[in-house]
């Protein structure tokens, strides 16, 4: 009965390492088979006519959209808008540095009026 035993044990052992490789064989013949019905679906894909028609689609977007940039890098326009970001910018900050000035003034007066109510509030007392 031992004997048997010990049988079946190498047999188990022995089959387990053929059982793992066919099921690596069988995975890796899926993984095979799932790429080629990829490849095979994108060059349908690629070869159908909407495909062509996209592609060119695309294509000729592209090419406008390079071409009118290029026409508005060479324009005027594009030193237009250049000159008139610099008077802006100028001008901010002009705006900015009044808007300081008059904020410091305003802070001032509120000292002052501060000052007088607190002298009238010591005359009354």
């Amino acid at each position: 009965m031992s004997e048997k035993t010990t049988n079946q044990d190498n047999y188990s052992d022995q089959q387990k390492p053929d059982q793992e490789n066919d099921l690596f064989e069988r995975t890796k013949k899926i993984a095979d088979q799932a790429e080629g019905y990829a490849t095979k679906a994108t060059a349908k894909i690629k070869e159908s006519e909407t495909f062509g028609k996209l592609n060119d689609a695309f294509r000729k977007v592209s090419d406008y959209l390079d071409e009118k940039s290029e026409e508005f890098n060479k324009s005027e326009l594009a030193d237009k808008l250049e000159v008139f970001k610099e008077k802006a910018t100028k001008k901010t900050e002009k705006y900015i540095s009044k808007a300081k000035k008059a904020g410091q003034e305003m802070a001032d007066d509120l000292d002052e009026a501060i000052d007088l109510l607190k002298k009238k509030g010591q005359k009354r007392q």
